[in-house]
Order: C-alpha cells, then structure tokens, then sequence
C-alpha cells in the first residue's frame, strides 16, 4: 500500500512530506523524488491508510525526475538538423517562430489564418517558412484559405533549389519551375485553371533557350518560338493544322 511520510528526518534535518510504499516484508521503501534527499535512512512517522500513524525507519531511494516536457516542436518540417530544445518560442495572434539567444531565426516560421470574428487563429496555415541563422533554407510553402497550394518550394542557404510549384485555388498546377543554385535551369510548364497545358519550354542560365510552346484553353497550338543560347527569338514555327 502506499503512504505518506508527514515528516522525516535525515542525518538531523527535516526532510519533510515524502510518498513512500509498504513493502511485503513490512518495510517501506520510498518512491518520491526528492533531488534535496539523499538516498539512504529516514526516520519518519508514516500516516497509514486507515489514517493511523507510525514511526518507522524508511529506505528512501530517489527516482529519477521524469523527463522534462516535450519541446512544442512545429509540424512544418525543417529537417531533423534544428534542434528546438536551444531555441525560444515567439507567438502573436497569428504567427509561430523560434529564435536563438541572439534573436536570429532558427527552424519553422508558420504564419496562420486569423479569424477577425472570433479574434483567433484558424488551423489553416498561410504560410510555412525554414530559417538557418535568418536566412531561408529549407521547405517553404503558401497556402490559400481553403487548404490549397498557392506556392510551393525549396531553399539551400536562402536560394532557391529544385521545383518550384504555384497553383491555382481549386488545387491544379499554374506554373512550375527548376531553379539550380538560385537560378534557373530546366523544364519550365504552366497550365490554366482547367489543367489543360499553356506554356512548355526550357531555361538555361536563367534564359529561355531551345523551343518554347504556347496553347489555347481548348488545347490548341498558339506559338512555336525558338530560342537562342542567349534567349533571343531565333525563330518560329507555324503551329500544324
């Protein structure tokens, strides 16, 4: 059965109310954590459970403290490198972020819809932002109101890296990017609202190059251009009939 020790004494000092459970063999054996108390005998008088009390002599056995709450780690992934245990929380009506002893941003930056009329916070994020000593690095989204992709992409040291995609509010794809070190380079395609394809082309260095294709809304050819090395126009193509 568990009791409580309403006062103990250690080596002369008063230890003071401790949980304690009565063994098998009659003895007690302390369970409370006390980083005050040693490990070791206390003379204490027991309140038993029937509310009599007793004076016994209990060895106390410290347990550990438990393990300190969880850090309120964001759901916007930054990637398992940011360690939030080192960083302070700062939150407004409709913001989340963390910070470093020098106030330099570290990890998720989440940005919410605000009610107007409840005056809170929705659980709809508007945007999601990663930050490595306030510059940009990591996943960064944005988001419209209902829940859909406004803008999505990737940073590496505050340039932009990978695909970068925006849409349109009823969830289809408007317009997708490849950025190389900030620049970019690779596919280029962008779409009307109803998913029906309106540009397809490539840049090089930051410049269209090679040949570029324009669509109508019903899917039909509009341009054919070609492009230089230097993204000049060098030439068009008639669409086919």
């Amino acid at each position: 059965e568990h009791v409580e020790a309403r006062v103990g004494t250690q080596a002369g000092a008063v230890v003071g109310s401790l949980a304690f459970v009565h063994q098998d063999d009659g003895s007690f054996r302390g369970e409370g954590a006390a980083s005050s108390v040693p490990a070791g005998e206390i003379a204490v008088v027991a309140v038993l459970k029937d509310g009599s009390e007793a004076d016994a002599v209990v060895t106390y056995v410290p347990v550990d403290d438990p393990d300190p709450s969880p850090i309120d780690v964001p759901t916007w992934d930054c990637g398992g490198s940011v360690d939030y245990s080192g960083l302070t929380k700062i939150s407004s009506e409709d913001r989340d972020y963390y910070v470093d002893d020098n106030n330099r941003r570290f990890g998720a930056d989440i940005h919410w819809y605000f009610d107007q009329a409840a005056w809170q916070r929705t659980e709809q994020m508007r945007t999601a932002v990663c930050w490595y000593d306030s510059i940009s690095h990591g996943n960064r989204k944005q988001w419209y109101s209902n829940g859909e992709m406004l803008w999505e992409g990737h940073y590496i040291h505050g340039k932009l890296q990978g695909v970068l995609n925006t849409g349109f509010d009823n969830g289809q794809l408007n317009k997708q990017w490849n950025y190389d070190d900030g620049v970019l380079n690779g596919p280029y395609l962008e779409w009307f609202s109803n998913g029906v394809l309106r540009h397809q082309g490539q840049y090089t260095d930051g410049v269209k190059t090679g040949t570029w294709y324009e669509w109508g809304t019903e899917g039909q050819c509009r341009t054919i251009l070609h492009y230089g090395d230097d993204g000049t126009v060098i030439g068009q193509t008639p669409c086919s009939v």
